[in-house]
């Protein structure tokens, strides 16, 4: 019997030698490592840095030692650019590397645009062609485990006959050199051997494995019959005691059943006692341990919802009404807006259109709002912009709120996942615009618009509406767009963001129901015989909604009255608001001291 087993041992171990494992963590990080070293080194080349005792520091494993000899006083930018860029590459999982020096990629672009913009060009240049780098690494690291799994590298080797990880196929350990490139007949010669090796040892183990389950089948039965009158003896004995055991609790079921009858008269109904749930231990909790979002609470035949607030600076009056064609439908207002003060000159306002085609976007919009105003203000607050009394720069701004939208992004998901709803079916547009004493802060994703008025009285333009190439076509916060570096739509990223710098006067966001009523968006060009997009405020409109705002503060109108009023007025206040069958969102700001 023991011989038995040590030879069924010997067959396992010596199957399993022949058999390549997958890619492990030492060869991911030295390829993945290769790439952010290269792109250390890129970074260095691009802001004039060459000591070469110092860039000869730079490790595949780590970028420790290449830190330590930098010269961080006289290197600073170079220094915060790389350090604050930096990820540790560990595990075993490609997707997780793919994710890792993706970031580590993306963040040294914006790092060093921040640091040093007038590389602009060199910097996009020099960092770009690492997009397609980490894509070919990640396919052949997915390719070679999946080849693995499936027929021991065969393939791998078919599609890869020149990879990175030939020598660890089982098949490619036979090989006893490199083909010669110059001689195309060897080459051919030594990929058809190494195919051909490739299946027969694929065939080998195949037979290997089911010989080995025979022979653990026929063991087993051995041992069975050697063991047949012990093993009858025990289901005997086990049959028995269960017998006896069914009996008692019979017997022991009947008594209560009777007991039960006697008092029958005294309860009819179970109590909510009965009917609890199982008891949980004190320790444990099925809340989940990251923030949850509240639910919003979504009325179906609410028309409209409105706000209007004074500051003391600015007068800011904003609603979200339901269109025409929700009405009939009998749909909720799909769109969502909110406005909130920080003092000191400082707000946000925030406009949400949920997309017609998802099921629940009124949530989703609802969310993003929520979600955007807490998040930015804790990013003011953070940056201390207000005690700082300053803005950040564009590449800042840009980099700062890709994280906040990105983050609201992860939320709504999270949501999603809570709630077991189809995070697509939450799917919206979100525009952000922070005024400030100093100018203004705006992003977005999708369209809609948003302008604002100098303090010459000129309206102007916030954000390119991100159109695609049919009617009602953009992009929504769920869109699968964020791992694409740089990712452009209607001419401009997405998300966009500006800074604008300067006196503001007044300011407006809204969702593309209110555009065709207050914007010079769909202008016709007799010369071209083309429509085309000036993206421009229409100025008599909104200079006459600023100066009711300000007439409003003079004659103490109150809040209330004025947030009727202003919902009264997206409506049904003129032919173009009383045709629009989509929801409407406007939010308009004005200074008046």
């Amino acid at each position: 019997m023991r011989k038995i087993i040590l030879i069924f041992i010997a067959m396992t171990l010596a199957t399993m030698q022949g058999v390549a494992q997958q890619l492990e963590s030492k060869e991911l990080i030295s390829c993945y490592g290769r790439i952010r070293a290269e792109l250390a080194k890129k970074a260095c080349c691009i802001v004039g840095y060459n000591n070469k005792e110092v860039l000869s520091k730079i490790e595949y494993s780590s970028l420790n030692t290449f830190f330590n000899k930098l010269d961080t006083v006289k290197q600073k930018d170079l220094y915060k650019s790389l350090r604050n860029s930096n990820q540790t590459l560990e595990g075993n999982e490609v997707s997780k590397y793919d994710t890792a020096i993706t970031e580590i990629r993306r963040k040294l672009l914006i790092e060093l645009l921040i640091y040093y913009p007038e590389k602009e060009f060199d910097i996009i240049k020099g960092l770009i062609p690492f997009v397609w780098e980490i894509s070919q690494l990640t396919n052949e690291c997915n390719d070679f485990n999946k080849s693995i799994e499936s027929d021991n590298g065969t393939s791998y080797i078919e599609k890869h006959p020149h990879g990175l990880f030939i020598g660890k196929c089982a098949n490619g350990k036979a090989r006893n050199g490199k083909p010669n490139n110059n001689d195309s007949t060897n080459k051919s010669k030594w990929q058809l051997n190494t195919c051909g090796k490739s299946i027969f040892h694929a065939i080998n183990v195949t037979f290997i494995v089911l010989f080995i389950i025979v022979i653990v089948l026929v063991i087993l039965l051995f041992i069975c019959y050697k063991n047949r009158k012990r093993i009858r003896i025990f289901l005997n004995k086990h049959l028995i005691r269960k017998q006896t055991v069914t009996e008692n609790l019979n017997d022991n079921l009947t008594e209560r059943g009777n007991s039960e009858k006697q008092s029958s008269s005294f309860q009819t109904t179970p109590t909510l006692q009965h009917m609890s749930t199982p008891r949980q231990n004190a320790n444990s909790s099925l809340e989940p341990k990251t923030e949850s979002v509240a639910v919003p609470i979504i009325t179906q035949n609410e028309d409209y919802k409105a706000f209007s607030e004074d500051t003391g600076e600015w007068l800011i009056i904003g609603a979200s009404v339901r269109g025409n064609g929700h009405i009939s439908m009998g749909l909720p207002c799909q769109d969502s807006s909110n406005y909130k003060s920080l003092g000191n000159g400082w707000g946000i306002a925030v406009t949400s259109d949920g997309a017609g085609s998802a099921k629940r976007s009124e949530i989703g919009s609802a969310i993003a709002v929520q979600r955007a105003i807490f998040h930015f203000e804790k990013l003011i607050m953070d940056r201390n912009w207000i005690g700082k009394q300053m803005l950040p720069s564009e590449a800042e701004w840009m980099k700062l709120s890709f994280k906040v939208l990105k983050l609201i992004h992860d939320e709504i998901e999270s949501f999603s996942i809570q709630k077991d709803v189809n995070f697509k079916d939450l799917s919206s547009t979100i525009i952000v615009v922070i005024h400030s004493p100093f100018g203004l802060l705006v992003c977005h994703i999708g369209d809609g618009r948003a302008g604002y008025q100098d303090s010459n009285g000129e309206w102007h333009s916030l954000i390119t509406p991100h159109k695609g190439e049919e009617a009602n076509q953009t992009i929504f916060i769920p869109s699968d767009f964020w791992k694409i570096p740089f990712y452009e739509m209607s001419g401009v990223t997405v998300p966009e963001s500006r800074v604008i710098t300067g006196k503001i006067k007044a300011f407006t966001l809204m969702s593309d129901g209110c555009e065709s009523t207050s914007w010079k968006c769909n202008l016709f060009n007799e010369a071209t015989n083309k429509y085309y997009d000036p993206n421009l405020p229409h100025k008599p409109f909104f200079d006459s909604i600023v100066n009711t705002l300000l007439t409003f503060n003079k004659e103490n109108i109150p809040n209330e009255e004025r947030k009727v009023k202003w919902a009264s007025f997206i409506t049904k206040g003129n032919d173009s608001f009383i045709k629009e069958s989509d929801d409407k969102t406007m939010i308009v700001g004005a200074l008046y001291k």
